[in-house]
């Protein structure tokens, strides 16, 4: 079996590295039957920082079609309503 995120952390940590949990709060895709892939180590002492915002993960995590899946393939630019808020 595999390491942890958060033994994967102290490693690379370890090794002079350093980490960032990418889409910890990630739910997976509507129109998938896959989960996401969230984060459970957030409080990891070898975790770096977080990522605040992913546009494919967030954006893509709210398509509910295929045809939606294709227009945000194809024009990313078109399907983002606005950048998320910092407040």
């Amino acid at each position: 079996m595999g390491l942890s995120p958060a033994e994967i952390c102290a490693a690379v940590s370890d090794a002079g590295g350093f980490g960032f949990a990418a889409h910890p709060f990630s739910q997976g895709p509507k129109i998938m039957d896959r989960p996401g892939m969230p984060w459970g180590d957030l409080d990891s002492d070898a975790l770096t920082g977080i990522e605040l915002w992913s546009f494919v993960t967030d954006i893509g995590e709210s398509v509910e079609s295929w045809r939606e899946a294709f227009h945000f393939l194809t024009r990313p630019d078109h399907v983002m309503n606005d950048r998320p808020s910092c407040a």
